[in-house]
């Protein structure tokens, strides 16, 4: 060392840091207690404790604080160690003597022997007062009862209620022997006679009322016409407990008889025979005629009279028959066959009225083509077709042409027309398919016209004609109203350009005519914005005339006492599927359910009926098409107890060719929403459940055309005729050069415009290019749309039309050519940014190099380029205002939200779990405030419970809420005045909470004898100690009170105390059956007492620890715990009291009896006690506020035992406060509520680590995932930039990582803390996530994962493994693995995959050390080289 004199000696020493603090231990000494005696020696006790000072004095074992050194102090020492003056005295003590027993005629006291110290009495043994020679005095002695004292007679109490409240049941009584002197109860031997009766059969007069019922059938009908028949009928057996129900028969039959299933009907006798006359002659000469007879029902065939056709057995006879004669000659020029190319035909006797019983008929036909036809077997076509005109027609009116008429049948088309009555229109032009027509005319026996006259012409098919379609319904019911048809310009049977029929020497027809014979319009005022009590009607704005668009009227119908039916007279308002368009509500305002809308044209008219008398009406109507509205009566009627409730109808199955539509229909009841069964509906007209939709033809234009030339055209369906509504084309165009392209020029374009500028939203025409998703586009309204250049070899062209109005459709020229070297493509949009109300989306757009693929400059591409912004959620958000929302996990906004919501706005959100209840929680609110919400507010209401929930505005909401039932009704309204954000509410299915019922203890009875009553508390609580209400609990509720103390009050064994050291002796006298005595020991100076037990010896309980026959109670008044109870013949320890008055309560049943029991009260001072408070505990949480926990204990401070807190002095000490309530740094935070949680994109910035801790104190948690973006990983199935990391802390399985925008499947937790980890990097950035905590029970079974072991080697690769075990979650006790269903984490992984280090270098530099450490201990051999 002395080499180093003048150089600085480095440290040898340094202090260790950030170790833990080493725990202190010491004994901790409790207060001496009370000496065991007054004198001569006793011993005295305290407790002695090895406690850990540095953990808030926890008790620990006596060997830490040995091991500290310490000694135990002692816990027991002796006391009171001077002489008792006059040594130890022992006395005998004594009762006085009971009452003369009747039958022994003796008398007893009790007898004890005690010792006598200081200031105390014990009690001794008879050997210690006999050793001192102390004579023990008799405790018998004989007697004569007083004169009148041993008569004795049954007494008895009031017969107690009946067993049953209807019909037979049992009543008892209490029956006794007692004293004729003083009422007091003896022996049952003593009472002469036998004892009265205790038990008798009581009637209450009342018939019960059944739970199960026969209900029968109808009866069929009578198996016989006559004679002996029967009629039968079915009977099933139902249940009226609540809810009606069909159950076993075997239920009824225990109950009533079955009703009659069989009975006797016609009765009256079978007698009568058919008779009957010859048939007469033939009703013609020649052709058809008819014969007839009379045929009769008689008793014989001799018999003239004629009884009831239902006497004769068998079916009547016929009375008319056919006859045929030769053929009639035909008259009038009929039956002729006519060749010509043109001509005149004209009715039989025109122009002068026509025969009756007349039928003429003529055929019209080319003879020459007609045989080709003939021959070809009907695929012929010649060059002309009839046109037969009718100049004058005038034949009989009648439905349907019934009575006179003209038909002509087409040969080629075996189509029949049929024509009567006067035609509308003359001339009137019928045009054949071919040259080959019958024309017959047929006239009845009655009513005659002039007849027709029509010519007929041979016209060449390529000549255009008009044709007429039929004419619509007239406009109106009442007043004018209009008619109208279409007129289409046709050559060669097919639709053509009106201007191909200009010049034509036939005369245009006309397209509308006024309705004939309306009646004239009632008067219909407006009842918009009005409140109607006492009117029969309510209707559609400006009925009878069709209703305007974009109109809202709204109509409240009130009555005080009564509900509402209202009867649809008519309905016509535009149809939707589920009336979104057009249409009229009835909304019940007290119940949401039954709320319903109607549109179309439904047949039969609907009935529509209300809970209450509080009932709006609204019509509604769109700015597209219209219709005559409607018209419903009002009837005011008694409320039903059920209705039914129905819900949106579903999607069509089918677009076309038919359909079908389903929807729930519910019977419920109207009180609380309860699912009820349907027999309970009965009367009412149930809403249908299923319906056709969409029974329009399919078109046949679907499918893939290749291009087998340059050029084709393409047109839509029935061009250049109208399209068909409800249509749907789908078909793709492909150039059989895939690397040629499609060039799309529109010729004509004329497609129903959409609702909006920009919208093509009713009929369109859409083009996607199928190699580029950039290049789609969709086209409706009249101009003519630019041309349309592929970048591919395929595209796709759909043509969709609605139910309303229709074009002439589209005619498109399809060529392809090469494809450009440059073209357009754009990503995906993104997604819109409102709900409803009109947003936008947009999308990047970049140029590309067909032939490298890479991103050029945009001015490289030409043509049409793509938009990069578009509209989107157009619907307006009013519109889905009101909903019946029956699956989980959706959002509920208020109207226009997140715009701020509209004046008067009404809105009601049904939600219906049928399997569950429901969670609410709140995303977003902000209402127009008020105290309390008078103006805007949001109902949440429980429909079953209804006192559950609450109104909230402002900005004061819940965070989380659950309903207890599955029908949750939301129910908001805005006033006229301010508008805010409004709300958006996430809403899911949830298991309904269940609750234990929590029992409390019971009062002290309200009498102790002659029948008192006592009381507890019982709630239906779940494990979160919330009061749920008691059907939750799903068990019988126990009873809140009982009866008490029901034995007859005997006053004369009370006794009150008020002296120290005056023996309590109640012996074998003062033991009698059935009897409740009090004895009162009050301390007159405010003092407590010790109650010293001399003898013991009580009727014992029918178990041990048990007291239930006879016993002694001691209430120690000042105490709030129940009294204890004392049986059998040990004799109690003394009973030191907290408080001046101490009541004993001595009960007896009426079985045995034993020798008593005496009692020495001494008063002394009252213990005191005082708060024993712990140490606080850890805070639960590190930041946003947690809880931290200690002990608070009351204790008796003499011998430092817990007692209850009402003896201890002020208000307890807190046992929880908060802790930790600084916020949590940036994004952590802890979440303990069943709450949506989400990191957006405010949140989502580079760089950041943060930890959301989601705890569930109660079990385990579900993580439902609404949405997930983030950064994606370098690779599939990597997440190695951004994520999301979930820690399950009760499972040592590697945590999984979710990146991208793949929404994750739910996760299921083991343990009641879940940690998400959020991790970004400096690079791209998402929108986040959003997921929903479902707090559940944890599962049975789960992984139970054991440390990783020590790497098995250092570097360059080695294994660590653990152990992964299947275990019961509750007990860790090992399971089989099938048992858990999660996924098994991995037992072994790779680790130091790093290389071994290099351990060979130079050293170039002096005075530096030269170091070979723990890491560099490697597999080679190390050179160091100075």
């Amino acid at each position: 060392m002395s080499l180093c004199n003048g150089l600085a000696m480095p440290d040898t020493t340094q202090a260790c840091e950030n170790l833990p603090v080493c725990p202190v231990y010491d004994y901790s000494v409790g207060a001496w207690g009370f000496c065991s005696v007054t004198c001569d020696g006793g011993v005295q006790s305290r407790t002695v404790e090895c406690v850990e000072v540095t953990n808030g004095n926890a008790v620990v074992a006596d060997t830490l604080c040995n091991a500290a050194g310490l000694t135990k102090p002692i816990g027991q020492q002796n006391c009171n160690e001077e002489s008792c003056q006059g040594g130890d005295v022992f006395i005998y003590i004594t009762s006085v003597f009971g009452d003369c027993d009747c039958i022994t005629y003796t008398q007893t006291r009790a007898v004890q022997c005690v010792q006598l110290t200081a200031n105390s009495v014990r009690a001794a043994n008879d050997a210690q007062c006999d050793s001192l020679n102390q004579d023990k005095p008799n405790a018998t002695q004989e007697c004569i009862p007083p004169p009148n004292t041993c008569e004795y007679t049954w007494k008895a109490s009031a017969w107690t209620p009946c067993s049953v409240t209807c019909g037979a049941g049992e009543r008892t009584r209490y029956v006794f022997c007692a004293s004729d002197v003083d009422n007091s109860i003896v022996a049952d031997g003593l009472c002469p006679g036998p004892k009265l009766t205790e038990l008798e059969v009581c009637d209450t007069e009342i018939h019960c009322p059944k739970n199960y019922y026969w209900l029968p059938g109808d009866w069929s009908e009578c198996s016989a016409t006559c004679g002996d028949g029967a009629q039968t009928r079915e009977a099933d057996c139902y249940t009226l407990n609540g809810v009606i129900r069909k159950v076993n028969d075997s239920f009824c039959e225990a109950d009533e008889s079955l009703p009659e299933l069989v009975r006797p009907c016609n009765l009256r006798p079978c007698q009568g025979i058919w008779v009957g006359t010859r048939y007469s002659a033939c009703s013609v000469t020649c052709g058809a005629g008819t014969q007839t007879r009379q045929v009769d029902c008689r008793l014989g065939k001799e018999d003239e009279e004629v009884i009831p056709d239902d006497d004769c057995v068998g079916a009547k006879p016929p009375t008319e028959r056919q006859c045929i004669l030769e053929a009639c000659p035909q008259p009038y020029g009929c039956g002729v066959t006519h060749f010509a190319e043109t001509g005149i035909l004209t009715s039989p006797n025109y122009p002068n009225n026509y025969p009756n019983d007349v039928e003429c008929f003529n055929t019209i036909l080319n003879a020459d083509t007609y045989a080709a036809f003939l021959e070809s077997d009907g695929d012929y076509v010649n060059e002309n077709h009839l046109q037969l005109t009718f100049t004058a027609f005038n034949l009989e009116e009648s439905k349907d042409c019934e009575y006179d008429h003209v038909l002509i049948k087409d040969h080629y088309t075996q189509e029949v027309t049929k024509l009567c009555g006067e035609l509308e229109e003359l001339p009137y032009t019928h045009y054949a398919a071919g040259d080959a027509v019958d024309v017959t005319f047929y006239s009845d026996l009655s009513g005659t016209d002039t007849g027709y006259t029509l010519t007929w012409e041979m016209v060449p098919n390529s000549r255009p004609y008009f044709i007429a379609g039929n004419w619509s319904e007239c406009s109106a019911v009442c007043g004018d109203g209009v008619e109208r048809r279409e007129i289409i310009c046709m050559q060669y049977f097919s639709p053509v350009a009106m201007s191909m029929c200009d010049g034509l020497t036939q005369p245009r027809p006309s397209d509308s005519r006024p309705c004939q014979n309306l009646p004239a319009c009632p008067a219909y005022d407006d009842v918009c914005n009005k409140t109607l009590t006492n009117e029969t009607s309510v209707f559609s704005p400006g009925y009878t005339a069709n209703y305007d668009d974009d109109t809202i009227c709204d109509t409240h119908i009130m009555s005080e006492d009564m509900c509402v039916s209202l009867t649809f007279d008519f309905l016509d308002i535009e149809p939707s599927p589920n009336c979104e368009r057009d249409y009229v509500e009835f909304r019940d305002n007290t119940n949401a359910a039954f709320t319903q809308r109607f549109c179309g044209r439904p047949d039969p008219l609907p009935v529509w009926m209300s809970s209450s008398g509080d009932v709006s009406v609204r019509f509604h109507s769109n700015m597209n098409r219209d219709g005559r509205g409607y018209t419903a009566s009002i009837d005011f009627i008694s409320c039903p107890q059920y209705l039914y409730s129905s819900a949106p109808w579903s999607e069509c199955s089918a677009v076309c060719d038919g359909g079908d539509q389903t929807r729930e229909v519910l019977c419920l009841s109207v009180d609380d929403n309860s699912v009820q069964n349907d027999v309970l509906c009965t009367g009412l007209n149930k809403p249908e459940e299923t319906r056709r939709c969409n029974e329009q033809p399919c078109s046949q234009c679907n499918g893939v055309i290749t291009l087998e030339t340059s050029e084709y055209e393409l047109t839509s369906p029935n061009y250049p005729r109208p399209y068909s509504n409800n249509d749907h084309c789908d078909v793709t165009i492909v150039n059989p050069n895939p690397n040629q392209c499609l060039r799309f020029t529109f010729l004509s374009f004329d497609v129903q415009e959409g609702s909006r500028p920009g919208l093509c939203d009713r009929d369109s025409v859409q083009l996607s290019d199928l190699g580029n998703d950039a290049l789609t586009v969709t086209h409706c309204g009249q101009v003519t749309p630019p041309t349309f250049i592929s970048t591919s070899s395929a595209v796709k062209l759909v043509f969709t039309t609605d139910d309303q109005v229709v074009g002439n459709g589209v005619d498109i020229n399809i060529r392809y050519e090469d494809c450009a070297q440059f073209y357009y493509r754009a990503t995906a949009w993104s997604e819109c940014d409102v709900t409803c109300g009109e947003g936008t989306h947009t999308r990047t757009i970049m140029c590309i190099n067909r032939e490298t693929n890479a991103v050029v400059s945009m001015d490289q591409c030409v043509g049409l380029r793509p938009s990069e912004r578009e509209r989107c959620n157009e619907d307006p958000c009013q519109d889905q205002c009101d909903q019946d929302i029956r699956i989980p996990n959706q959002v509920i906004n208020s109207p226009n939200y997140p715009r701020n919501y509209f004046e008067n706005e009404t809105c009601t959100v049904q939600i219906r779990n049928p399997g569950g209840c429901i969670s609410l929680s709140v995303l977003d609110f902000e209402l127009e405030a008020g105290s309390p919400c008078e103006n805007d507010y949001l109902e949440v209401k429980d429909t079953a419970f209804t006192d559950h929930g609450g109104l909230f505005c402002g900005t004061n909401h819940f965070t989380s809420w659950t309903s207890f039932s599955g029908s949750v009704e939301l129910n908001f309204e805005s006033n006229g005045e301010e508008e805010h954000k409004g709300y958006s509410i996430f809403e899911t299915f949830v298991d309904c909470p269940k609750g234990e019922f929590d029992i409390g203890e019971w009062s002290r009875c309200s009498a102790r004898c002659d029948g008192g009553e006592r009381t507890r508390s019982v709630r239906c609580m779940t494990d979160d100690d919330e009061v749920i209400p008691d059907e939750l609990c799903h068990v019988p509720k126990p009873p809140t009170t009982e009866p008490c103390n029901e034995t007859p009050c005997v006053r004369e064994c009370d006794l009150n105390v008020t002296a120290s050291l005056e023996m309590i002796n109640y012996a074998a006298e003062d033991y009698q059956n059935n009897s409740n005595c009090l004895i009162t020991i009050t301390n007159p100076s405010g003092g407590c007492m010790n109650l010293i037990f001399i003898r013991m010896d009580i009727e014992p309980g029918s178990a041990v620890g048990v007291c239930d026959n006879d016993y002694l109670e001691i209430d120690d008044v000042t105490r709030s715990r129940p009294a204890p109870r004392l049986c059998g013949s040990n004799t109690p320890s003394a009973i030191q009291s907290v408080g001046s008055t101490v009541e004993l309560t001595f009960h007896t049943n009426g079985d045995d009896t034993r020798s008593g029991f005496q009692i020495l009260p001494s008063f002394n001072t009252c213990p005191t006690f005082s708060w024993d408070i712990g140490a606080w505990g850890e805070c639960d949480a590190t930041c946003d506020g947690g809880q931290r926990i200690r002990t608070v204990t009351c204790r008796n401070d003499a011998n430092n035992q817990a007692d209850e807190d009402s003896l201890c002095p002020g208000t307890k000490p807190a046992v929880s406060e908060s802790c930790n309530t600084d916020p949590c740094p940036e994004c952590d935070r802890n979440v303990t509520t069943a709450q949506l949680v989400e990191f957006n994109s405010d949140d989502y910035i580079n760089d950041l680590d943060c930890e959301i801790r989601i705890i569930n104190d109660a079990g385990c948690m579900e993580l439902v995932f609404i949405s997930l973006n983030f950064e994606a990983g370098s690779a599939p199935n990597v997440c190695d930039n951004d994520y999301l990391e979930i820690d399950d802390q009760g499972n040592a399985a590697q945590p999984p990582r979710f990146c991208g925008t793949n929404v994750p499947a739910t996760f299921q937790s083991v343990s009641r803390s879940v940690v998400l980890r959020i991790h970004t990097n400096s690079a791209v950035t998402g929108s986040g996530f959003q997921l929903f905590p479902r707090f559940n029970q944890c599962p049975q079974y789960s992984w139970d994962v054991s440390e990783w072991s020590v790497c098995d080697a250092t570097c360059e690769g080695g294994t660590r493994t653990r152990t992964v075990t299947c275990v019961e979650t509750s007990t860790s006790t090992p399971a089989n693995e099938a048992l858990c269903t999660q996924t098994k984490p991995i037992e072994s992984e790779s680790c130091n995959d790093a290389p071994c280090p290099t351990c060979d270098r130079n050293v170039t530099t002096g005075s530096g050390m030269i170091q070979f450490t723990a890491g560099e201990i490697g597999r080679a051999s190390c050179r160091e080289r100075v």
